[in-house]
């Protein structure tokens, strides 16, 4: 039996149902093998292949958006073509909105660095940004942008944000911590000098005072005087020791007055010039004894390595932030080559801790300058 001739509003049909992503259907060949019925084979073959490529794209698909991870693809000038699902739930603009949307109206910054790479192999760079969500809050993000290559020419790149978010607060908590146990260290150093070594030290002090009377003679005179003069320093330096660890200032009154009293303590020594509001900042204590470390650490640097001969401190409270800054006169540095163990990491770990915005820059003969931002938010 022969197969009836395919006519050609049939084939119209078949064309229609590919245009409409129905590629099962199929068209029959008669036994003449004339030129319709190879048209008629070359239909059946798209239709197999459209049909392949289709499961393969909706695989593929499915793939994409069920990844957690924001997925952008963009062109060669970064104009986005396609995302997934999540970028656009963590951008708050809907999938098609994005197309067309330039990447940098989301990506707050990304490295000036070339991503060209020779022989067509593709680049890749990491870095980390503020992501925009519906042009109105950010979140952190750990970022990968990459080079996209079809038949050996670059095409455009894929661009990768993981949210971090939690990380950052975990590792603040993390920070928070060991701080917090840093300093009570420092307090039962603190109360260990002063209520114990300290009174021992005094006794002592009071029995060469009590001997320096019973005997008169010059030869013990002077021999009294000079242990006088030695217990007299150790215990300043007791005091001053006790003082770095735990200012009594700082925890029986307050931030501001610790600071007032720290900069009286080293004007003997160094030309600091303080600017600091006298209003109550609200600043919790555990934080204070933070910020009072980072003073403490940027005051020590400035006399030990920068050689400073006058330091510039200012508090300024704008509505619910607290502003900071603290500047010297120094020999400044380059911050890239300065290895750590200078005090710079433990002001960053410091800051960090407590969640504050910071910008800590210096060049070589222009001083060294910190400026930074308190807000009290609880988690």
């Amino acid at each position: 039996m022969k197969a009836e001739v395919v006519d050609i509003e049939e084939i119209q049909e078949v064309i229609i149902a590919f245009a409409n992503r129905d590629f099962s259907r199929r068209l029959t060949q008669s036994e003449n093998l004339d030129a319709r019925d190879i048209i008629v084979s070359g239909i059946n073959m798209l239709g197999e292949e459209l049909e392949q490529t289709t499961i393969s794209r909706d695989y593929f698909e499915s793939l994409f958006d069920a990844i957690s991870d924001i997925l952008i693809v963009t062109d060669s000038n970064l104009v986005i073509t396609d995302t997934n699902d999540m970028a656009s739930e963590k951008l708050g603009v809907h999938k098609e909105a994005l197309k067309g949307m330039q990447l940098l109206a989301f990506v707050k910054s990304i490295p000036d660095k070339d991503l060209n790479q020779s022989d067509n192999q593709p680049g890749s760079i990491t870095f980390d940004s503020d992501i925009s969500v519906n042009q109105a809050s950010t979140f952190p993000a750990s970022c990968t942008i990459s080079q996209i290559y079809t038949d050996g020419y670059q095409g455009g790149y894929l661009f990768i944000a993981k949210d971090i978010t939690e990380k950052i607060k975990q590792e603040n908590r993390t920070l928070r911590a060991i701080v917090t146990a840093e300093e009570k260290v420092r307090h039962q150093l603190a109360y260990d000098l002063h209520d114990s070594l300290g009174q021992e030290l005094n006794a002592v002090k009071m029995y060469i005072d009590t001997l320096d009377y019973m005997d008169e003679s010059k030869e013990h005179t002077e021999i009294f005087n000079e242990c006088k003069d030695v217990l007299d320093q150790a215990l300043q330096n007791i005091r001053d020791l006790s003082y770095d660890l735990l200012p009594k200032s700082l925890e029986n009154v307050n931030l501001l007055f610790a600071l007032e009293e720290l900069c009286k303590r080293l004007k003997p020594l160094q030309e600091i010039v303080y600017d600091f509001e006298n209003e109550e900042l609200y600043i919790p204590k555990d934080d204070e004894k933070i910020i009072f470390r980072v003073f403490q650490e940027f005051i020590n640097n400035s006399l030990k390595h920068a050689n400073a001969t006058k330091i510039n401190l200012k508090i300024k409270k704008d509505n619910h932030q607290i502003l900071f800054s603290l500047s010297d006169n120094g020999k400044g540095f380059n911050l890239s080559k300065i290895s750590a163990g200078n005090g710079i990491d433990n002001i960053k770990s410091r800051l960090n801790a407590i969640k504050s915005k910071f910008n800590y820059y210096s060049s070589p003969g222009k001083g060294t300058h910190l400026r930074f931002v308190y807000t009290n938010e609880k988690d």
